[in-house]
């Protein structure tokens, strides 16, 4: 299964990570959403999404990082 787009996602997978990340703010499941594009399967979106928040949450200048997640 090649995921190109969001709807691409398990159910499963699309209610766990956007529409959850869409509860909290649009800008976070545009982030979410653009890496779907980039990803074979639900695993390596997970990954990749892990790796995201990870990315995030080891940053220094968290009022830049926050500025980057939430265009501005």
């Amino acid at each position: 299964m090649d995921i190109r787009c969001t709807d691409d996602l398990s159910t499963e997978t699309y209610n766990a990570v956007i529409l959850t990340a869409g509860r909290f703010h649009h800008d976070l499941t545009l982030q979410f959403g653009v890496r779907a594009e980039y990803c074979n399967t639900d695993d390596e979106f997970l990954n990749v999404s892990e790796n995201m928040i990870t990315s995030w949450l080891k940053k220094v200048d968290v009022e830049y990082t926050i500025e980057g997640i939430f265009f501005g």
